[in-house]
C-alpha cells in the first residue's frame, strides 16, 4: 500500500507542474469517473459486509464501524465525496490531469479491495 501511495504522489507532482488545457469540471469524463468512484465504494461496502457475515475481520477499520450499516455507508460515501471535493480543488488550481488521476487511483484501490474481499469470502 505504501508503494501505491508513493506512486500516486510521483504521478501527481509530475503532472501538476505541466501546463494543461482547461475544461468544465462536470464534463463527460469526470461524470464517468465520479460514477466509478461511487460504484467502487458500493462494491467495497457490499463485499466487506459479505466478508463480515462469514466471520472475517476488517483489516483497516474497526469492526464496530463496519457492522453499523448507517455509519459505514456514511463513511464510505463521505470518502467518495471527499475524493470529488479534492478533484474540484485540483481543478480550480488548474491541475486537470491530477484531478483525473485522483479518481483513477481511488477507483483502482477501492476496486482492488472489493475484489480481494469477494475473493476471501468465496474461499472461506
Amino acid at each position: 500500500m505504501r508503494l501505491l501511495n508513493i506512486l500516486t504522489l510521483v504521478c501527481f507532482f509530475s503532472v501538476a507542474s505541466q501546463a494543461q488545457e482547461t475544461h468544465r469540471f462536470f464534463d463527460t469524463q469526470n461524470k464517468i469517473l465520479f460514477t466509478g468512484v461511487a460504484v467502487s465504494r458500493t462494491l467495497d461496502m457490499h463485499s466487506t459486509w459479505q466478508a463480515r457475515r462469514q466471520g472475517l475481520q476488517e483489516a483497516y477499520l474497526s469492526n464496530e464501524l463496519v457492522d453499523n450499516k448507517k455509519k459505514f455507508t456514511g463513511f464510505s460515501y463521505g470518502m467518495a465525496g471527499a475524493s470529488i471535493a479534492l478533484s474540484y480543488a485540483f481543478h480550480k488550481k488548474g491541475w486537470h490531469k491530477a484531478e483525473r488521476i485522483l479518481s483513477y487511483v481511488h477507483i483502482g484501490t477501492v476496486g482492488y479491495t472489493a475484489g480481494h474481499n469477494y475473493y476471501l469470502s468465496y474461499w472461506q
